[in-house]
Protein backbone atom coordinates (compact mmCIF):
# COMPACT_ATOMS: atom_id res chain seq x y z
CA UNK A 1 0.00 0.00 0.00
CA UNK A 2 1.47 3.34 -0.81
CA UNK A 3 1.83 5.55 1.87
CA UNK A 4 1.73 9.60 2.25
CA UNK A 5 5.00 10.39 1.14
CA UNK A 6 7.69 12.30 3.28
CA UNK A 7 8.11 16.31 3.47
CA UNK A 8 10.96 17.22 1.10
CA UNK A 9 13.29 20.38 1.22
CA UNK A 10 12.03 23.19 -1.59
CA UNK A 11 14.18 26.14 -1.29
CA UNK A 12 14.05 28.72 -3.96
CA UNK A 13 16.62 28.49 -6.09
CA UNK A 14 17.70 30.02 -9.82
CA UNK A 15 15.11 28.20 -12.57
CA UNK A 16 12.66 27.76 -10.03
CA UNK A 17 9.44 29.48 -11.08
CA UNK A 18 6.45 30.12 -8.21
CA UNK A 19 3.52 31.59 -7.85
CA UNK A 20 1.33 33.04 -5.10
CA UNK A 21 -2.20 33.67 -4.49
CA UNK A 22 -3.33 34.89 -1.26
CA UNK A 23 -5.90 37.70 0.59
CA UNK A 24 -4.77 40.36 3.35
CA UNK A 25 -5.88 43.40 5.34
CA UNK A 26 -4.62 46.89 5.08
CA UNK A 27 -5.64 50.39 5.57
CA UNK A 28 -6.43 53.33 3.31
CA UNK A 29 -6.13 56.91 3.90
CA UNK A 30 -9.29 59.10 3.93
CA UNK A 31 -10.39 62.77 4.27
CA UNK A 32 -14.02 62.45 4.86
CA UNK A 33 -16.29 65.62 4.19
CA UNK A 34 -18.62 67.22 6.85
CA UNK A 35 -20.95 69.53 8.01
CA UNK A 36 -19.96 72.26 10.17
CA UNK A 37 -22.25 73.76 12.76
CA UNK A 38 -23.37 76.36 11.18
CA UNK A 39 -24.25 74.55 8.01
CA UNK A 40 -20.90 74.76 6.13
CA UNK A 41 -18.62 72.13 4.88
CA UNK A 42 -15.64 71.02 6.60
CA UNK A 43 -13.41 67.78 6.14
CA UNK A 44 -11.35 65.67 8.70
CA UNK A 45 -8.42 62.91 7.96
CA UNK A 46 -9.08 59.36 8.82
CA UNK A 47 -8.56 56.33 7.71
CA UNK A 48 -10.38 52.73 6.62
CA UNK A 49 -9.46 48.98 6.70
CA UNK A 50 -9.57 47.53 3.29
CA UNK A 51 -9.57 43.60 2.10
CA UNK A 52 -6.89 42.69 -0.03
CA UNK A 53 -6.72 40.16 -2.72
CA UNK A 54 -3.15 39.33 -4.48
CA UNK A 55 -1.41 36.88 -7.28
CA UNK A 56 1.91 37.45 -7.62
CA UNK A 57 4.80 35.12 -9.93
CA UNK A 58 8.50 35.03 -9.51
CA UNK A 59 11.44 33.18 -11.26
CA UNK A 60 15.11 32.48 -9.89
CA UNK A 61 17.09 34.25 -11.87
CA UNK A 62 20.66 34.60 -10.13
CA UNK A 63 21.84 32.36 -7.46
CA UNK A 64 24.74 32.37 -4.89
CA UNK A 65 25.22 29.84 -2.62
CA UNK A 66 21.73 29.51 -0.24
CA UNK A 67 20.90 33.52 -1.86
CA UNK A 68 18.86 33.34 -4.68
CA UNK A 69 17.46 36.73 -6.44
CA UNK A 70 14.32 36.64 -8.11
CA UNK A 71 12.11 38.58 -10.69
CA UNK A 72 8.29 38.29 -10.79
CA UNK A 73 5.29 40.72 -10.88
CA UNK A 74 2.63 41.21 -8.22
CA UNK A 75 -1.21 41.82 -9.00
CA UNK A 76 -3.09 43.23 -6.35
CA UNK A 77 -6.60 44.41 -5.24
CA UNK A 78 -7.67 46.25 -2.29
CA UNK A 79 -11.54 47.19 -1.84
CA UNK A 80 -12.51 49.50 0.83
CA UNK A 81 -14.78 48.47 4.06
CA UNK A 82 -16.89 51.92 3.57
CA UNK A 83 -17.73 54.46 5.43
CA UNK A 84 -19.84 57.16 5.52
CA UNK A 85 -19.54 61.28 5.19
CA UNK A 86 -21.26 64.33 3.03
CA UNK A 87 -21.46 65.28 0.41
CA UNK A 88 -22.87 68.49 -1.36
CA UNK A 89 -24.47 68.84 -4.97
CA UNK A 90 -25.57 71.59 -6.83
CA UNK A 91 -28.79 72.60 -8.58
CA UNK A 92 -29.48 75.56 -11.45
CA UNK A 93 -32.26 75.20 -13.37
CA UNK A 94 -36.02 76.80 -14.85
CA UNK A 95 -39.70 75.44 -14.04
CA UNK A 96 -42.82 76.73 -15.38
CA UNK A 97 -45.35 78.78 -13.72
CA UNK A 98 -48.95 79.82 -14.79
CA UNK A 99 -50.97 81.87 -14.16
CA UNK A 100 -54.93 82.15 -14.21
CA UNK A 101 -57.63 84.37 -14.09
CA UNK A 102 -60.97 83.99 -12.40
CA UNK A 103 -63.81 85.16 -14.36
CA UNK A 104 -66.78 86.23 -11.52
CA UNK A 105 -69.05 86.37 -14.68
CA UNK A 106 -68.84 82.66 -15.84
CA UNK A 107 -71.84 80.63 -15.86
CA UNK A 108 -70.60 76.91 -16.47
CA UNK A 109 -67.41 75.69 -13.83
CA UNK A 110 -65.24 74.95 -16.87
CA UNK A 111 -65.20 78.61 -17.85
CA UNK A 112 -64.35 80.12 -13.83
CA UNK A 113 -60.63 80.28 -14.34
CA UNK A 114 -58.76 81.51 -17.70
CA UNK A 115 -55.20 81.33 -18.18
CA UNK A 116 -53.59 84.41 -18.13
CA UNK A 117 -49.75 84.02 -18.89
CA UNK A 118 -47.11 81.40 -18.63
CA UNK A 119 -43.45 82.41 -17.54
CA UNK A 120 -39.80 80.35 -16.30
CA UNK A 121 -39.00 80.58 -13.00
CA UNK A 122 -35.63 79.93 -12.01
CA UNK A 123 -33.94 78.27 -9.04
CA UNK A 124 -30.72 77.84 -8.27
CA UNK A 125 -28.53 76.66 -4.96
CA UNK A 126 -27.19 73.86 -3.18
CA UNK A 127 -28.06 71.02 -0.92
CA UNK A 128 -26.17 68.52 1.78
CA UNK A 129 -26.25 64.67 1.32
CA UNK A 130 -25.44 62.15 3.22
CA UNK A 131 -23.41 59.65 1.69
CA UNK A 132 -21.58 56.44 1.28
CA UNK A 133 -18.24 55.90 0.23
CA UNK A 134 -15.54 53.42 -0.97
CA UNK A 135 -12.95 52.65 -2.50
CA UNK A 136 -10.99 50.14 -4.71
CA UNK A 137 -7.32 49.69 -6.00
CA UNK A 138 -5.84 47.76 -8.33
CA UNK A 139 -1.63 47.88 -8.43
CA UNK A 140 0.26 45.98 -11.00
CA UNK A 141 3.92 45.64 -10.04
CA UNK A 142 7.29 44.66 -11.00
CA UNK A 143 9.37 43.56 -8.38
CA UNK A 144 12.31 41.70 -7.23
CA UNK A 145 13.60 39.72 -4.30
CA UNK A 146 16.33 38.27 -2.33
CA UNK A 147 15.51 34.70 -0.87
CA UNK A 148 17.60 33.22 1.79
CA UNK A 149 17.45 29.40 2.96
CA UNK A 150 17.34 29.57 6.82
CA UNK A 151 15.75 26.42 7.54
CA UNK A 152 14.80 22.62 5.73
CA UNK A 153 11.54 23.46 3.78
CA UNK A 154 12.03 27.38 4.87
CA UNK A 155 11.99 30.07 2.20
CA UNK A 156 12.71 33.90 3.85
CA UNK A 157 12.71 36.50 1.38
CA UNK A 158 12.62 40.57 0.85
CA UNK A 159 11.06 42.39 -1.56
CA UNK A 160 11.16 45.04 -3.29
CA UNK A 161 8.67 46.58 -6.49
CA UNK A 162 7.56 49.46 -8.16
CA UNK A 163 4.68 50.17 -10.66
CA UNK A 164 1.23 51.45 -11.27
CA UNK A 165 -1.94 51.75 -9.32
CA UNK A 166 -5.53 52.04 -10.41
CA UNK A 167 -7.65 53.73 -7.84
CA UNK A 168 -11.24 54.19 -7.79
CA UNK A 169 -13.56 56.53 -5.34
CA UNK A 170 -16.75 55.87 -5.73
CA UNK A 171 -19.64 58.07 -4.16
CA UNK A 172 -23.32 57.03 -3.19
CA UNK A 173 -26.00 58.98 -1.91
CA UNK A 174 -27.76 57.74 1.23
CA UNK A 175 -30.72 59.90 1.18
CA UNK A 176 -31.08 64.02 0.87
CA UNK A 177 -31.17 66.72 3.27
CA UNK A 178 -31.53 70.21 2.57
CA UNK A 179 -33.25 69.68 -0.82
CA UNK A 180 -36.67 71.55 -1.49
CA UNK A 181 -39.68 70.50 -3.40
CA UNK A 182 -42.75 72.23 -3.91
CA UNK A 183 -46.46 71.81 -5.68
CA UNK A 184 -49.09 74.11 -6.46
CA UNK A 185 -51.93 72.43 -8.06
CA UNK A 186 -54.98 74.25 -9.76
CA UNK A 187 -57.75 75.05 -7.44
CA UNK A 188 -60.90 75.36 -8.93
CA UNK A 189 -62.92 77.00 -6.04
CA UNK A 190 -59.79 78.92 -5.24
CA UNK A 191 -61.85 82.49 -4.43
CA UNK A 192 -58.94 84.86 -5.12
CA UNK A 193 -58.75 86.72 -8.44
CA UNK A 194 -55.52 84.74 -9.37
CA UNK A 195 -53.99 82.00 -8.97
CA UNK A 196 -50.01 80.58 -9.95
CA UNK A 197 -50.25 76.50 -10.98
CA UNK A 198 -46.42 75.63 -10.58
CA UNK A 199 -44.33 72.55 -9.13
CA UNK A 200 -40.56 72.00 -8.86
CA UNK A 201 -38.01 69.78 -7.18
CA UNK A 202 -34.41 70.20 -6.49
CA UNK A 203 -33.32 66.66 -5.98
CA UNK A 204 -34.75 66.17 -9.88
CA UNK A 205 -32.34 68.50 -10.58
CA UNK A 206 -29.28 67.93 -8.50
CA UNK A 207 -25.99 67.80 -10.01
CA UNK A 208 -23.19 65.88 -7.67
CA UNK A 209 -19.77 64.13 -7.95
CA UNK A 210 -20.19 60.13 -8.04
CA UNK A 211 -16.35 59.13 -7.86
CA UNK A 212 -13.19 59.56 -8.81
CA UNK A 213 -10.61 57.67 -10.91
CA UNK A 214 -6.97 58.14 -10.55
CA UNK A 215 -3.54 56.44 -11.73
CA UNK A 216 -0.66 56.96 -9.38
CA UNK A 217 2.39 55.13 -8.27
CA UNK A 218 2.39 51.81 -6.70
CA UNK A 219 5.11 49.56 -5.19
CA UNK A 220 5.62 46.79 -2.61
CA UNK A 221 8.25 47.03 -0.09
CA UNK A 222 8.03 44.05 2.65
CA UNK A 223 9.62 40.55 3.94
CA UNK A 224 7.83 37.19 3.67
CA UNK A 225 8.31 33.50 4.51
CA UNK A 226 7.12 30.65 2.42
CA UNK A 227 7.35 26.90 3.61
CA UNK A 228 6.75 24.24 1.50
CA UNK A 229 3.97 21.62 3.36
CA UNK A 230 4.66 18.80 0.86
CA UNK A 231 6.93 18.59 -2.76
CA UNK A 232 5.68 22.04 -4.10
CA UNK A 233 2.95 23.70 -2.31
CA UNK A 234 3.55 25.99 0.28
CA UNK A 235 1.83 28.37 2.58
CA UNK A 236 3.15 31.75 2.77
CA UNK A 237 3.22 34.85 4.70
CA UNK A 238 4.23 38.55 3.59
CA UNK A 239 4.85 42.00 6.17
CA UNK A 240 5.06 45.46 5.34
CA UNK A 241 3.92 47.02 1.82
CA UNK A 242 2.95 43.82 0.40
CA UNK A 243 1.17 46.40 -2.40
CA UNK A 244 0.57 50.42 -1.58
CA UNK A 245 -0.77 53.08 -3.67
CA UNK A 246 0.02 56.96 -2.93
CA UNK A 247 -1.64 60.01 -3.63
CA UNK A 248 -1.60 62.83 -1.15
CA UNK A 249 -4.53 62.38 1.51
CA UNK A 250 -5.50 59.04 -0.22
CA UNK A 251 -2.63 56.37 0.20
CA UNK A 252 -3.48 52.07 0.68
CA UNK A 253 -1.21 50.37 1.87
CA UNK A 254 -1.73 46.78 2.27
CA UNK A 255 0.33 45.32 5.17
CA UNK A 256 -0.89 41.99 5.68
CA UNK A 257 -0.68 39.08 3.08
CA UNK A 258 -1.11 35.42 3.98
CA UNK A 259 -1.74 32.58 1.30
CA UNK A 260 -1.11 29.65 -0.51
CA UNK A 261 2.44 28.99 -2.93
CA UNK A 262 2.58 26.66 -6.00
CA UNK A 263 6.62 25.75 -7.48
CA UNK A 264 6.68 25.08 -11.13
Amino acid sequence: MMGVSSVVAQVFKKGDMVADLGIGVGLADIVKATETPGGGMGSEESSMGTFNQKLSFEYGAIQVGKTTIGFGAILSNSVGFGFDSQMVGKYDYEYKVTTYRRNPNATRPSKKWKEESTYMNRRSGTATFKSRNNIDDFTVCLKSSCHVEIAKNLDTYATVGFGLSFYNYNIKPQGETGLKSLSYEFDPDYTGSFQNVFSYNDADHLEYSNGSNHTRLAMALCVGARYYIHNNLGIYGEFGLTSASFKKSCNVYNILSLGVSYKF
